[in-house]
């Protein structure tokens, strides 16, 4: 049985590392006297897994993981102990008991949704006119570091769009995520400033995971549907 956690990671928290994130929820269930199951051999370890990793810095309200279980729980009972043994900003909003043969959230996941806000100043019309250019292409090649060459990250963008024009400007952006990997936020506002000549400065945006979703018979929804 599998006990499929929905979680926080904003404030503070956000700057947490992916590693140190899976140890605070591994001390935490531990303290809560989850009884989670182990792995075998000589440095048994719980049997954990978390959607996917988040950049250091960007905030969650919507982040999810299985903890594999020795026998069924309480849910009201765990959130209310595990939650008084998570570092502030993390917090499990819900929780549900899964059988073993539902899809990993690696599998499950296929589509990550985020909130941009631009703190700072903002060229608004040189930035629609760059998102349209970005959304008319088939291919949007952006360069990358180490000397490695350029990628197409056009097909990855589900969407791209201006919430709001006036400050603070919000955009939302939906990536398609897969076993590979996914497009991080911060390439898409790197690659959209150059395409709109600098018109804001991509350091000066909190960015925020509002949703992570799965498909279902051509319908997204949340990872609980697996």
């Amino acid at each position: 049985m599998v006990l499929r956690l929905n979680f926080t990671k904003t404030g503070l928290a956000a700057f947490l590392s992916h590693l140190d994130l899976m140890r605070a929820m591994e001390r935490a269930l531990r303290r809560a006297a989850v009884p989670a199951a182990y792995s075998e051999g000589f440095n048994p370890r719980m049997r954990l897994s978390f959607g996917p990793a988040l950049p250091v810095g960007t905030a969650s309200v919507d982040e999810y993981c299985d903890v594999e279980l020795q026998r069924p729980v309480v849910i009201a009972e765990v959130l209310e102990t595990l939650n008084r043994q998570l570092p502030a900003g993390v917090e499990v909003k819900a929780a549900r008991l899964l059988d073993e043969r539902r899809r990993s959230l690696d599998a499950a996941i296929c589509l990550a949704s985020y909130e941009l806000v631009i703190e700072g100043s903002v060229q608004i019309n040189a930035l629609e006119e760059a998102m349209e250019r970005v959304l008319a292409k088939e291919q949007w090649m952006l360069p990358r570091s180490r000397d490695r060459a350029p990628r197409d990250i056009r097909g990855s963008i589900e969407r791209l769009e201006l919430i709001t024009r006036t400050p603070p400007v919000c955009m939302h952006l939906s990536v398609r995520v897969g076993l590979s990997g996914a497009v991080r936020p911060d390439e898409v506002l790197g690659g959209l400033s150059v395409e709109c000549g600098g018109c804001f400065d991509p350091a000066g945006i909190s960015v925020t995971r509002t949703g992570l979703h799965t498909e279902v018979a051509g319908r997204l929804l949340p990872p609980w549907r697996t």
